[in-house]
């Protein structure tokens, strides 16, 4: 078992985090995070990014726990321990891990306590989010348990449950990119951006003014360069079949609102948008309505 550290208040607790790699963490460093990017993790750890807020997600995910944990218990006779703020301390002294609660009987495993409005249970039967598998396989690094699960409130109205076992071969892994992840954290290299929105977000806060000098850029530039232009006639190419295609469905439905095919609909209806900053302007929006 890894060692066991609690913590009066969750700003305490938020300190902590900066010094290890934690659940939430793992995933946004091996790429998988859909949220979060490894660039931003990085900026964090050296205390550099923005502190971050609360949304309503996360502050009912919490009030939630609770009422989660209790039906969880009730609905597989298992026994929880709910150790509070608190953190795991792995074999390594970057390798940490917060237990939403600890199964206890009828032996021990992590519990992962999660809530969704819009995954659906057969998703769930089929497939567990990676990110959140890779969440789970970090926190079982951490406190040395072999197994666990998850426990996800479905719509506030169902609650759904599986088990996990430890995944030894993927933890190997997981735990050499965490530990080059962490070098680089020491030796404030940053990783390199990906294509992520949290990527685009860190880069603007890292660098809001330019100097007005002139640099030379690294050799992989001239790849970049390359990529971009290929990338950037793609997306006119495909920018312009697209009009093309508006353009015809346009046409066809004419004066009418509406135009379908077999179980397609288009809608082309006209619009009044108000002026305020701006002039007023009148428009037609195409949308494609739904399929029935």
């Amino acid at each position: 078992m890894g060692e066991l550290k609690q913590f009066q208040t969750r700003e305490e607790w938020l300190e902590a985090r900066k010094y290890g790699i934690g659940g939430s963490d793992a995933a946004a460093i091996l790429g998988v995070d859909p949220f979060r990017s490894a660039l931003e993790v990085y900026c964090d750890k050296i205390g550099i990014a923005e502190p971050q807020v609360d949304n309503d997600a996360m502050k009912w995910g919490r009030k939630l726990e609770p009422l989660v944990a209790e039906a969880y218990q009730e609905e597989t006779g298992r026994e929880l321990k709910d150790f509070g703020i608190n953190i795991w301390q792995g074999n390594e002294p970057w390798l940490i891990a917060s237990q939403d609660r600890q199964i206890v009987k009828p032996k021990t495993g992590h519990l992962e306590i999660k809530t969704s409005n819009y995954l659906k249970e057969g998703d769930l039967a089929e497939e567990i989010p990676v990110y959140w598998l890779v969440q789970f396989q970090h926190s079982l690094a951490a406190t040395g348990l072999d197994w666990g699960g998850f426990a996800i409130l479905l719509n506030a109205r169902k609650l759904f449950w599986v088990d996990v076992e430890r995944d030894n071969s993927f933890i190997e892994a997981m735990l050499e990119a965490e530990a080059k992840f962490w070098k680089r954290v020491e030796d404030h290299d940053p990783p390199p951006p990906d294509s992520s929105e949290s990527a685009t977000k860190v880069l603007k806060a890292l660098y809001p003014k330019d100097t007005g000098k002139t640099i030379v850029l690294p050799a992989e530039a001239l790849e970049w360069d390359r990529v971009r232009g290929e990338a950037d006639q793609e997306i006119k190419r495909w920018q312009g079949q697209k009009t093309a295609a508006e353009n015809n469905l346009k046409a066809a439905i004419g004066e009418a609102t509406f135009g379908t095919f077999t179980n397609v609909t288009y809608s082309w209806k006209h619009q009044k948008r108000d002026g305020y900053v701006v002039s007023p302007t009148e428009f037609r929006v195409l949308k494609r309505v739904k399929e029935k």
